[in-house]
């Protein structure tokens, strides 16, 4: 049986690399996700850090974890805690990940996506990002 969290917001949303958000500012901002990257970054270019910690759930010691994104349609690199756990040199759209043995009770999830809008093509974290606990 599978349960899921969703890893809502807020997160932690950074531009790189001379990217800015619709207003012009470059400074980072904590943003409700799930949102689609023109909604954030207007139609702007670029490679964004997105961040969030999340606490482990408890009662599952028997459990398998993983982190789902789908629609991403952009290149990826993804760390926990510190480790990278995925990089993507070509755009990926979904993306699945096990984190089991990396899971400690305080996690920092760390996803930097570089997105390319366009007419009808969304992009970034407009879909739920989601813990997937299968037991």
């Amino acid at each position: 049986m599978a349960h899921s969290i969703r890893l809502a917001g807020p997160w932690q949303v950074e531009p790189l690399d001379g990217l800015s958000f619709r207003d012009g500012s470059t400074d980072s901002l904590r943003v409700k996700l799930p949102r689609d990257w023109s909604e954030i970054f207007g139609e702007n270019r670029g490679r964004a850090r997105f961040e969030r910690s999340f606490n482990a759930p408890t009662g599952i010691d028997q459990a398998r974890l993983f982190l789902t994104f789908e629609e991403l349609h952009g290149r990826v690199s993804l760390s926990l805690n510190g480790r990278t756990l995925v990089e993507h040199a070509e755009p990926v759209n979904d993306l699945r990940v096990e984190i089991t043995e990396l899971l400690e009770s305080s996690n920092r999830l760390e996803l930097t996506l570089s997105c390319v809008p366009g007419p009808g093509k969304a992009c970034g974290l407009h879909c739920p990002v989601q813990l997937v606990i299968e037991e």
